[in-house]
């Protein structure tokens, strides 16, 4: 895929951006589908699946390709920023969590 400077539509940019995320949004349900431990991929899953931007794994995608690589081979790569990032919010919560104990 090639991002070029040319002037498009906000529609033309939304369908670049999700043709770049679809295949980590595919990963990332089937990261959850495999069910070896139910109980976090459940927690995972619920955040995951809120209305986001994406934007870890977005500007994981785009840099290997500003750099000329592949960027569905930095799928797997950009799922993990993707889950890093949820499981570091979890966390978060449950650190104010206990901290109000």
């Amino acid at each position: 895929m090639n991002i070029s400077p040319a002037r498009g539509s906000s529609e033309q940019l939304c369908s670049l951006l999700s043709e770049y995320l679809s295949p980590a949004e595919k990963e990332l349900e089937q990261v959850f589908s495999n069910g070896s431990c139910r109980q976090i991929a459940d927690i995972c899953k619920h955040v995951i699946e809120a209305e986001g931007k994406r934007v870890r794994p977005l500007l994981t995608l785009l840099a290997c390709e500003a750099v000329k690589g592949d960027y569905v081979k930095a799928v797997p790569v950009s799922v993990a920023t993707e889950l890093a990032h949820t499981l570091s919010l979890i966390q978060d919560e449950r650190a104010r969590r206990a901290a109000r104990r």
